[in-house]
């Protein structure tokens, strides 16, 4: 891709929108950006773009801003539909997002993780696995860095071959490479000594009829994974660097050649309606991952989730599947107190660990590490190692986790549960007495589907945010609500309300955007707050 004195307009000026900026401008493109956020909201970037010789538009999108372009880079949280873009399409002017321009310039194999929940969890484990197994190993997307500052690594780690690239390193790339050294050290530990293999199920088991594959290649002319734990002879498929990407729906909105060699589909639950209009839009974009995908790749999807496996008739790639459930013909599975995978239809069985060993809380998360076990081994990593780094792995912040206790009640953080699906599977991961925190920004989510989870499992809700309305009236008669308004008044009462054995939890089933900065802000000041309870300063 030949970026040298094009023109280039980037629309939004997120993190992943700068980064975008920068590089572009890097390798030689005239680069404008453009953000509907007024001067004095973008004064923390404004001063290095224009020292980096970037146009800024700030305040609004003018349409001449964005016909006079040879390009449109589009940030993730940029909606598609805008009118300016709606014109620029019809003029014929190429727009990409973020991560297809990435995957223009990143060297390397791919490993794509998409999902309505999950996705995050599923991203870092798998990035532990492949780097505890010694590849090198790069993590980004939707989790931490954007894809684009990914690129310059993953150049120097496969040899420094980039025709585009400049001569001569900047400081932005100085300070890029600290930040993936500090992820890389993040997502990676030391591979500790393999256990011995768990239970074994020999060629008699009754594996029983799962998902049906596609009607592509034949899985016995696939990959054949042994005892010598690698694919086959036609790539070495271990070695190189290995992208770990976790890539939402916005990000597959905007994508045309992106090709991961290993796409995972988590699951596809109703989510970002607000933006996508309809679940059978928002499930098409789940799709877009496998759309380049070819006979010579794999797709792993959920064999217990409808949605997901009909991606499976949309694909070219060899499908593996995952399930909490049942046995399956081809994939990761859970059989009895063990987690085993089957390369392909009719092999033996391989035991990966003891569900035991799985230290993440919740059937969601085994679900999770199902799929990652599937993705890795697929990647060439053997059963020994993953089995380390699963039972290693530390609960990523902010799902699920575990904050303190305080007078006997337990305290959890689950301030990624931005959708209904996701607070869901929250409530599924405790037996009872559950104080729940629920609200932020309404994403056109109907909370009438927590209500079975809710009369079982939750004593209170307490409701903040601009969709505490909604949710009060959805669920009114479900159990007794409280109207908090903020995060702070919510876990007061509910700390107040509980006693010992009850968990106080935040999964609010809403996005942040009303009340924080984004999920994290909210999560660390829900924690900072329950902080301050233990230690009986509030």
């Amino acid at each position: 891709m030949e970026l040298k004195n094009k023109r280039v307009l980037v629309v939004g000026l997120g993190k992943s929108g700068m980064a975008a900026a920068l590089f572009l401008r890097d390798r030689g493109a005239r680069v404008t950006v453009s953000d509907v956020r007024s001067a004095v909201a973008l004064a923390d970037e404004i001063p290095a773009l224009l020292d980096a010789g970037i146009m800024v538009e700030a305040g609004g999108h003018g349409l001449l801003t964005f016909r006079r372009q040879d390009l449109i880079v589009v940030s993730p949280g940029v909606p598609y539909d805008t009118p300016e873009l709606k014109q620029v399409r019809a003029f014929g002017l190429p727009i990409i997002g973020e991560l297809e321009l990435a995957s223009r310039f990143l060297q390397g194999r791919v490993v794509a993780i998409t999902g309505s929940n999950g996705k995050t969890t599923t991203t870092a484990l798998l990035g532990k696995i492949f780097a505890d197994a010694g590849r090198a190993t790069l993590v980004g997307g939707n989790i931490g860095l954007p894809v684009i500052e990914l690129v310059d690594e993953s150049i120097r780690l496969s040899g420094g071959r980039d025709g585009e690239a400049g001569s001569s390193a900047s400081l932005r790339n100085d300070k890029q490479e600290s930040k993936q050294q500090q992820r890389q050290e993040r997502n990676t530990e030391i591979l500790s000594e393999a256990q011995n293999d768990g239970p074994r199920i020999n060629d008699g088991s009754s594996i029983d009829d799962g998902p049906r594959t596609n009607d592509g290649p034949s899985i016995d002319d696939g990959p054949r994974i042994n005892d010598g734990l690698r694919i086959d002879d036609r790539a070495t498929i271990g070695e190189g660097v290995w992208n770990v990407l976790e890539v939402s729906s916005f990000q597959l909105e905007t994508v045309d050649e992106f090709h991961p060699q290993i796409a995972v589909v988590l699951n596809i639950t109703p989510d970002h309606l607000d933006r996508h209009g309809t679940f059978a839009n928002y499930a098409a974009m789940k799709t877009r991952i496998t759309r380049r995908q070819t006979a010579e790749d794999f797709l792993v999807l959920n064999g217990e989730d409808p949605p997901t496996q009909m991606v499976a008739a949309s694909t070219k790639a060899q499908v593996f599947w995952f399930s909490g459930r049942r046995p399956i013909k081809q994939g990761a599975f859970v059989h009895g107190e063990s987690v085993l995978f089957i390369p392909r239809e009719g092999a033996k069985a391989e035991p990966v660990l003891p569900v035991a060993e799985i230290p993440l809380k919740g059937a969601h998360n085994v679900e999770n590490v199902l799929a990652a076990v599937c993705a890795a081994r697929l990647g060439g990593i053997g059963a020994e190692s993953i089995r380390a780094s699963v039972a290693s792995f530390k609960a990523v912040e902010h799902r699920l986790e575990f904050v303190a206790v305080a007078r006997g009640v337990e305290f959890y953080n689950d301030s990624k549960a931005t959708n209904v699906d996701a607070t869901k599977k929250a409530l599924e991961a405790f037996a009872g007495g559950v104080h729940l925190i629920l609200g932020g920004k309404d994403k056109n989510s109907d909370y009438t589907e927590l209500s079975d989870l809710i009369r079982e499992r939750v004593k209170f809700v307490y409701t903040i945010g601009s969709a505490a309305e909604k949710i009060g009236r959805q669920l009114a008669g479900v159990v007794k609500i409280v109207s908090a308004g903020t995060l702070a008044v919510a876990l007061a009462k509910a700390a107040d309300d509980a006693v010992a054995g009850d968990v106080v939890l935040l999964a609010p089933a809403c996005s942040s955007f009303d009340q924080f900065e984004n999920y994290e802000q909210r999560g660390r000041v829900f924690k900072e707050l329950v902080q301050g309870i233990a230690s009986g300063s509030v």
